[in-house]
């Protein structure tokens, strides 16, 4: 870790002064990304967790909300992938622009997965508490 350190400081005085002026907007805009991921993060987490309590009061509308959870989800992660684009778009050529949409499709893919698995989870595991364990008369 001291190394990185020592490496870090040399190659901070190195820099001239546009260069120092890059690498801090470079840093902020990392700083600011991490800070706009946290509001879908919250959302998708509220959305998730109210879909699976609908599910869990109402069974049989478990399909219904299954679909608007995922427009839920998508409409929230679009919010973030949209503000953070038009952030990086500007400073950036055409490779790094190919690299940003496909690592945003691969994130949206992700989130969906993600998204699916969970919720299939949940329903199962709704399905097998609330089923019947047999007559017991």
């Amino acid at each position: 870790m001291e190394a990185l350190a020592r490496l870090a400081a040399q190659a901070g005085n190195n820099l001239t002064g546009d260069e120092a002026k890059a690498a801090a907007a470079a840093g902020s805009a990392g700083f600011a990304y991490g800070l706009a991921a946290i509001g879908p993060g919250i959302g998708i987490g509220y959305i998730v967790g109210k879909s699976v309590e609908a599910m869990a009061r109402q069974p049989e509308a478990a399909g219904m909300v299954r679909t608007t959870m995922f427009l839920g989800i998508a409409f929230t992660e679009a919010l973030l992938l949209a503000d953070t684009k038009q952030a990086f778009l500007v400073p950036m050529s055409i490779l790094p622009f190919g690299m940003l949409i496909f690592l945003t499709g691969f994130e949206v893919l992700v989130a969906f997965l993600q998204a699916y698995i969970f919720t299939i989870l949940a329903a199962v595991y709704i399905n097998n508490s609330t089923a019947g364990h047999g007559d017991e008369h």
